[in-house]
């Protein structure tokens, strides 16, 4: 009778042997699947909310740009909220992404909640053109604060840069 035994081992703890290595291989190639999986995740919710805060980023300067070349009188004209989606759809998930991105990430939307406030307001002013001051400063600052916050991460997505007819080559407002 031939024995099939390896290394002298009887065939049963072999197999035993054999199942316990392939379960541990399946455990870590699913932890390894996992691990890719979430890294996937975090990386595309933060460039879908950073593709969003660069479309605001765009039209609040784009905006900015148009009050400030027409010297336009807002009162003739509505002001369109700052809408976004991607944030709120995510807020639940902010906590996969870095500590940094995340408090300019909440800041940068709280002041866009903020503008749209402001915009909301404007028919509570006695003096319009005191409306006026405030919200092309409160855009102006708004613009300061968040222009450049976001730079290397959209360097490294390679956003393009802000972009208009009257403005073909990228440069920043008041550039």
């Amino acid at each position: 009778m031939m024995n099939s035994a390896i290394w002298g081992l009887d065939n049963g703890v072999v197999a035993a042997a054999l199942t316990v290595v392939g379960a541990v291989v399946a455990a870590i190639g699913g932890a390894i699947g996992s691990l890719w999986r979430k890294s996937r995740e975090r990386e595309s919710i933060r460039n879908a909310i950073l593709a969003e805060i660069k479309r605001l980023l765009d039209v609040i300067e784009g905006h900015l740009r148009w009050l400030q070349k027409e010297e336009v009188d807002l009162s003739k004209y509505p002001l369109i909220p700052f809408r976004y989606s991607i944030f709120p759809q995510n807020i639940k998930s902010i906590g996969i992404l870095e500590p940094a991105v995340v408090a300019n990430v909440v800041q940068f939307f709280g002041y866009v909640d903020f503008l749209n406030s402001l915009q909301a307001a404007r028919s509570h002013y006695a003096d319009p053109k005191a409306f006026e001051r405030q919200y092309r400063r409160s855009l102006r600052n708004f613009l300061f604060t968040f222009q450049s916050a976001f730079t290397s991460h959209f360097e490294r997505l390679n956003y393009l840069p802000y972009q208009s007819a009257e403005n073909p080559e990228g440069r920043a407002a008041g550039g």
